[in-house]
């Protein structure tokens, strides 16, 4: 029995997880497992990953996302710990369809609204600059980034589907 407890690894007691160890003990791996399902990624870098004692690499953060069968472990990484991630990738979520489609539908609809103020916009930007029309434009950044983070739970839901 002793050798048995061995094996299994120790449970993490960290309070404060990041998402790379959340992701892997949701993929019900300890790190040895994790380590030997990713092939090139010893346990000691991966405790640092998780520890974060060292920066991740892109290549590493692809390869978790799909040892792991985390499909948005690499949504996380861009939105959270890349500087430009952080400002032009949005958070998505794993959402049921029915909610996806309906924001869709409310942000086609917020978009429709401001469109006479963007065309007014594009035709006046020459006379009397941007400043007259920039509530509109500012709305309509924040509905294209909204319908961007759409997009990719979309594109979750269509590889769900398409790997059943």
């Amino acid at each position: 029995m002793i050798g048995s407890v061995a094996n299994m690894g120790r449970k993490s007691l960290k309070t404060e997880k990041n998402i790379y160890q959340i992701a892997r003990e949701n993929a019900g791996f300890t790190r040895r497992e994790a380590s030997e399902k990713l092939g090139f990624l010893s346990e000691n870098r991966i405790e640092k990953i998780e520890a974060d004692k060292a920066q991740i690499h892109p290549a590493e953060v692809l390869a978790m996302e799909k040892a792991y069968q985390d499909e948005l472990l690499v949504n996380r990484h861009c939105s959270s710990q890349c500087a430009i991630g952080r400002k032009y990738i949005p958070l998505a979520q794993k959402r049921p369809i029915s909610e996806v489609v309906l924001e869709i539908v409310a942000l086609t609809s917020a978009l429709e609204q401001i469109q006479p103020d963007l065309i007014q916009a594009a035709l006046n930007l020459n006379k009397t600059g941007m400043h007259l029309h920039a509530d509109a434009i500012d709305q309509s950044i924040a509905i294209l980034s909204d319908l961007a983070k759409c997009r990719m739970e979309l594109s979750l839901y269509q590889r769900d589907q398409t790997e059943k």
